[in-house]
């Protein structure tokens, strides 16, 4: 349904379509998600409640966010939403505090109805409208399965515009509907969605946690001024409880150590955003993530890490020259035991910058569209539909397959040959593309030449749309920091030589 102006964005086209249909249930999508074949099945049931008023499912994402891809730890790495998508709405379930993440969500009309529609007037409606709908009463839940996927930003530059876009919608939406102020959420439900908003200023949080010990060492300006015994008594305990706290609450899915990472390379421009919206009131709109992005370059985006060289740059000068006044190398006027506990707190700012800098590190994506997993059986067949042999997918997707050939037996295939892949009675017309010998066998590299509607249908539901029940069990990684580090040395040194 297309509108003649784009007043008020995606809030303004979701209640143009309200105003358009007429069904009792209304389901949300991003463009990019795709919904899985028992989406409805998962999720429509819990209306059976009358006083259900939306069900939220994860987001999930079936490529590799930045940290994973341009870290080379895809296997080792979580995607960075996934603590929040699966971890922290699972457990506002609990409270009725579900927050509403604008897509993969089920809705009654009558919610909608009863607050006026999606929220408009700022950035996230997503996050007003799920807050508006529990101030009037209605229950809401988090359906915990992956009932549709869709595109993580591909590279840096993408995931700080989505991430822009969300710490503005969220300072907008504190400064227009103060959570503490809202009628009808209780005090649980206040305190979370403080919390929510809240988080955006980790950013201003972390800047400072980074320049304290610069301005100290470098400048002589104090931050912090303590005994050591006074910081033992009092951050000591704090640093353990919070530590204790992470840890139960991402049930050993997420480290501290690697959250801090991701908080340090969002840091300065997150810290902007929302001194720009909170304090400077900008008039910035809402702004669409790119998706789909795919190069065969390989580059460092030098624009965007440049805030996080310069604190690299300064902090490495500072802990050179808090190791100088340590072994007395260089005189200090504020004392050698002042600088103890910056050299440490340096070290570790060091650590955390040095992965920090690698992010914007773009690693070419060469796929249009990502591959699938599979393991049907299949047959090649020749252009007559005569069989050749018979085989097995790999992985696929809409574009092309890889099969594999388990026989010794000399196949006579050639590349660029025309040929028909056969997979439950579907006969996909393709062409070949690459012939890779294996022992006991060969693995072959397929294009599709061309689809009709029901051949592509099939495909998206093998592929992207595959039922959730039908999907490997995905077990959540530790996210461990030694593995990390392996995967990054081994990446741009080991395959990089290859």
């Amino acid at each position: 349904m297309r509108r003649d102006n784009n007043e008020n964005a995606k809030a303004g086209n979701l209640n143009n379509a309200l105003k358009e249909t007429k069904g009792d249930l209304v389901v949300t999508l991003d463009a990019d998600m795709v919904p899985r074949v028992d989406f409805l099945e998962k999720t429509v049931g819990y209306f059976e409640d009358s006083k259900m008023g939306f069900i939220q499912a994860p987001q999930t994402f079936f490529n590799n966010d930045p940290y994973q891809f341009n870290f080379f730890s895809e296997k080792n790495l979580n995607n960075d939403q996934d603590f929040f998508m699966r971890r922290i709405e699972n457990q506002k379930d609990i409270y009725n505090s579900v927050m509403y993440i604008g897509s993969n969500a089920v809705f009654r009309r009558a919610a909608l109805e009863s607050i006026g529609g999606f929220s408009t007037g700022v950035i996230t409606e997503d996050l007003a409208t799920g807050m508006f709908i529990q101030a009037k009463g209605w229950k809401t839940r988090f359906v915990n399965k992956n009932l549709a996927s869709g595109l993580a930003p591909e590279n840096f530059s993408d995931l700080i515009k989505q991430r822009d876009r969300w710490s503005r919608g969220n300072i907008q939406v504190a400064r227009k509907w103060l959570p503490l102020k809202i009628k009808g959420l209780n005090k649980v439900q206040k305190l979370l969605y403080m919390d929510g908003i809240h988080y955006w200023f980790s950013g201003i949080y972390k800047m400072i946690f980074m320049l304290a010990p610069l301005w100290f060492v470098l400048f002589g300006f104090y931050s912090l001024n303590a005994r050591f015994s006074g910081i033992l008594t009092f951050w000591l305990p704090s640093f353990i409880a919070s530590q204790l706290a992470f840890n139960r609450v991402s049930q050993g899915t997420q480290s501290i150590l690697l959250t801090n990472i991701y908080e340090t390379v969002m840091a300065p421009f997150i810290s902007y955003s929302v001194i720009s919206d909170a304090v400077l009131k900008s008039k910035k709109g809402f702004t669409v993530t790119n998706k789909g992005y795919n190069t065969n370059k390989k580059y460092y985006n030098w624009r965007l890490s440049l805030p996080l060289l310069i604190l690299l740059f300064f902090s490495i000068i500072a802990l050179c020259k808090s190791i100088f006044v340590i072994f007395n190398i260089l005189p200090f006027e504020s004392g050698k035991d002042a600088i103890y506990i910056n050299a440490f707190w340096l070290l570790y700012n060091v650590f955390i910058l040095i992965f920090a800098v690698l992010v914007p590190f773009e690693r070419p994506r060469f796929r249009k569209s990502e591959r699938f997993l599979s393991s049907k059986e299949a047959q090649l067949l020749d252009k007559e539909s005569h069989l050749i042999i018979d085989c097995k997918v790999m992985d696929w997707n809409e574009l092309g397959a890889g099969i594999t050939i388990e026989c010794n037996n000399k196949i006579e295939l050639k590349e660029e040959q025309k040929i028909i892949l056969s997979v439950n009675g579907y006969e996909l017309e393709s062409v070949i593309r690459r012939i890779i010998p294996k022992k006991g066998g060969t693995n072959i590299g397929l294009i599709f030449t061309s689809l009709n509607y029901e051949q592509y249908a099939y495909l998206i539901t093998q592929t992207y749309a595959v039922a959730s029940s039908e999907l490997p069990i995905r077990e959540e990684k530790g996210n461990n920091i030694g593995k990390l580090l392996f995967d990054i040395f081994k990446g741009h040194f080991i395959l990089k030589k290859k």
